[in-house]
């Protein structure tokens, strides 16, 4: 699996060296009940990193044009379902041409947990399929606007529409490709460097 980084590869295996001690379930909140013992939950972090393989068929059951409300409220069991062949047939098409997940793009922060569950439920779901398990993780870091966290609450922010309307579109967009590097590390929004880069841009017309 390609990480791009390998400050990615150590964070994953630093990680993966002491999974053994994190809790998977709990006794409430939202998640999964484990099918041996229901009074635990699969907690909802590690529950949620394979909901993108709903996506491959969420047009269908969406749709609900090959199910009724029965047969979607209803659990099945493995072996037995009033589901047409045709229309488990149509589902399985559908997800085996859409997955696996080419590109699954995410924050450093979640390396340590969600990256890492979302790459343990592949494994145990598909052991001997590796055809579905994600092929890239690429990683980056935070975005911050005057080299401190972006924070509403604390005043540092800008919305979209303001920063277009006091660097434009291309200013923004010249801004943010000198804010960082292709790295995880942060990249930050410098508004002081913002009026710099636009004043050489507009020399620089002005010039030719």
């Amino acid at each position: 699996m390609n990480v791009y980084h390998i400050e990615t590869r150590n964070q994953f295996n630093t990680v993966l060296a002491s999974l053994h001690e994190h809790v998977f379930s709990c006794s409430y909140g939202l998640g999964t009940k484990l099918s041996w013992d229901e009074q635990y939950l699969i907690e909802s972090l590690s529950d949620s990193t394979i909901y993108m393989a709903y996506y491959t068929i969420a047009h269908l059951l969406q749709a609900r044009d090959s199910f009724n409300e029965k047969q979607l409220e209803k659990s099945y069991s493995l072996s037995s379902t009033d589901i047409s062949h045709s229309t488990l047939d149509h589902l399985r098409n559908e997800f085996q041409y859409w997955y696996p997940i080419n590109l699954y793009s995410s924050e450093k922060d979640l390396t340590s947990n969600h990256l890492i569950y979302s790459l343990c439920n592949h494994t145990a779901i598909w052991p001997n399929q590796p055809e579905y398990w994600p092929r890239s993780f690429r990683i980056n870091g935070n975005l911050l606007l005057n080299s401190n966290t972006i924070s509403e609450s604390a005043g540092n922010f800008i919305t979209l529409l303001e920063a277009i309307e006091q660097f434009s579109a291309d200013g923004i967009c010249l801004v943010l490709a000198n804010a960082g590097d292709d790295s995880i590390e942060n990249a930050d929004f410098d508004e002081n460097k913002a009026k710099e880069l636009l004043l050489y841009l507009y020399t620089f017309i002005e010039w030719i």
